[in-house]
């Protein structure tokens, strides 16, 4: 049933892309092609520099890192975007179709990939347990509204990819500022990310079939992460910016509490319950 629907969210992005403009009479037409050539094209940003982060889902990382920021909006609306670096609101790769702008505000259909990967191996008192989930990819809608220094986001996506479980809810808030000083520009921003119980409980919960001695059945409700970040850049020439940001994340006692997450806390020292992470980058921009 849910592949069905897989390709009936597809054939309505794509579609809608076409008969926006096709179902217009020509006065609006003409209106309407005008926004979407002011919307259309992108940029492409490229960073390479250190960066340190620790957090609960993997071991500390650090080292030389690459960094890929980007976005490429074509006429018709549809888009697909890259956010990476030191200003990402909510990363990883997103796809959709931009269907309506005012002066201020940009509304959007949006795929995107709102939870990573699970793995968890463990062997506690002679016992063994496997676990391994794909991250999930959903669609819904988004809101971004631009005001001088100031955005916005609203993000709403109800359904999920994924056969596995059902769909729940996974919404998110950003407020952003940036801001200038001589020649360094600031940006700070603060962020909160629900996802509902299905979601959390797919990714955390331990079931019956799965629990051992020291994983005990857990099922999760929903939660909020809480998201803060602080940036700085600083042009070195034309195409090259010197950047530098921090990034906390306040997470959740829905996930905190899971045996999966705490057990991996407990036998690796290097990670924290809370997600932090450091850049220091330059960035090429084209």
């Amino acid at each position: 049933m849910k592949s069905i629907t897989h390709q009936m969210i597809t054939s309505i992005i794509l579609g809608l892309s076409i008969f926006h403009v096709a179902s217009l009479p020509a006065s609006e037409k003409s209106e309407t092609s005008k926004s979407a050539e002011n919307e259309s094209g992108g940029f492409l940003k490229l960073s390479l520099g250190y960066r340190l982060e620790e957090g609960p889902f993997h071991k500390r990382e650090s080292g030389l890192s690459v960094f890929v920021n980007g976005r490429y909006q074509w006429e018709n609306g549809l888009f697909v975007e890259l956010p990476g670096g030191s200003h990402e609101l909510n990363p990883g790769l997103n796809y959709g179709y931009n269907f309506f702008n005012t002066d201020h505000w940009s509304f959007d259909l949006l795929a995107h990939k709102s939870q990573g990967d699970i793995v968890f191996n463990a062997t506690i008192n002679e016992e063994s347990i496997k676990l391994k989930k794909e991250g999930d990819v959903r669609a819904g809608f988004r809101a971004t509204g631009n005001f001088d220094q100031d955005t916005v986001q609203l993000i709403v996506t109800p359904y999920s990819f994924s056969d596995d479980y059902d769909d729940g809810v996974y919404a998110s808030l950003w407020f952003a500022r940036g801001w200038q000083y001589k020649n360094w520009n600031f940006h700070a921003s603060l962020g909160f990310q629900y996802r509902s119980e299905e979601i959390l409980d797919y990714f955390y919960g331990v079931s019956e079939a799965l629990a051992i001695p020291g994983v005990p059945v857990y099922q999760a409700g929903s939660g909020v992460n809480v998201n803060a970040q602080f940036g700085v850049s600083y042009p070195i020439t034309k195409n090259w910016i010197f950047e530098s940001y921090l990034r906390h994340t306040k997470v959740d006692d829905s996930i905190l509490d899971s045996p999966i997450i705490s057990n991996s806390i407990r036998f690796d020292d290097t990670r924290t319950e809370d997600v932090s992470e450091v850049g220091v980058l330059f960035s090429y921009v084209f």
